[in-house]
Parts: structure tokens; C-alpha cells; sequence
């Protein structure tokens, strides 16, 4: 019985399926990055704002009381904007390719091990790697060689 894949195939599968999984650790490392930037500047800001309320209780331009209530509301924002800022460092810290690497090999070994399977965990294989095929025909053509398909896949 002929191999469901050749070495060629699987290498060039393997090799897609690294890459895109790289593009997409960057895209969400990149997206992590910008956001932590953001609330660091927020985080800045709010420094800023104390600071002026502070100058202006210094002026007495504004009671104590209204000081204390604004201060508070403010060291609380910024404590929640630490917090945001720890956990993202941590995600960022322990955002990890192999896990998803260790994904795409067991998806290699199941398309490896395809031609071997019982048609009912072929269905199971491909029911786990596709989310949906899209046939489309050219309106009014009844030529089946005119019959477009799209694979669309799950994200691992």
C-alpha cells in the first residue's frame, strides 16, 4: 500500500507548520508587548495626575478631603495597572513555542499515520484538523471541473 505522504510531503508540512506557528507566537508576543507599553504609559500618567493633585492640595486649591478621595481613586488604578503589568511580564516570560511545537508534531504523526487508520478515526483525523470545506461553482456552469473547494483548517 502507497504512503499517504511522501518524506518530501511531510517535511514540507512539518517546515509550514513550524513556520506558521512562529508568525503566530510573534504576532501575539508583538500584540503582548504593545499592550504592556501602553499600560506602562497609563501607568505614567496616573503618576502625572498625582502629582498635579498633590501641587494643587500644596496651592490649596482643592480641600483636603477632596484630595484624599481623588488620591485614592488614583493609587487604585495604578495598582490595578501593576497587577496588568506583572501578568503580562509573566505571560510574556512564559510564552512558549514548544508547547505548540509538541502540538504540530503530534498533528504530523497522525497525517503520518493516516493511510493506517480505521476509516472511523480517518473521519475522527479529519474532523480534528478541518474546520469546514467550501465548495463553490461558477453560477450556471454544471461542470464539476469548474468546482472550486477550500479547506479551511483549525488553528492548532
Amino acid at each position: 500500500m502507497k504512503p499517504f505522504l511522501s518524506v518530501r510531503e511531510k517535511e514540507s508540512i512539518k517546515k509550514e507548520l513550524k513556520r506558521l506557528l512562529k508568525n503566530d507566537v510573534s504576532g501575539t508576543r508583538s500584540r503582548m508587548e504593545s499592550n504592556l507599553i501602553n499600560i506602562k504609559k497609563e501607568l505614567l500618567n496616573q503618576d502625572n495626575q498625582l502629582d498635579k493633585l498633590l501641587n494643587l492640595y500644596l496651592k490649596e486649591k482643592i480641600s483636603e478631603e477632596v484630595y484624599d478621595t481623588k488620591s485614592a481613586s488614583i493609587k487604585e488604578v495604578k495598582e490595578n495597572l501593576k497587577s496588568e503589568i506583572e501578568l503580562l511580564e509573566y505571560q510574556l516570560e512564559k510564552l512558549d513555542v514548544s508547547s505548540q511545537l509538541t502540538k504540530a508534531d503530534k498533528v504530523i504523526k497522525l497525517i503520518e499515520n493516516f493511510h493506517e487508520m480505521a476509516i472511523e478515526d480517518q473521519h475522527a483525523t479529519l474532523r480534528l484538523l478541518i474546520e469546514k470545506v467550501v465548495l463553490t461553482k461558477p453560477k450556471g456552469q454544471l461542470k464539476s471541473s469548474e468546482t472550486k473547494v477550500e479547506i479551511h483548517f483549525r488553528e492548532l
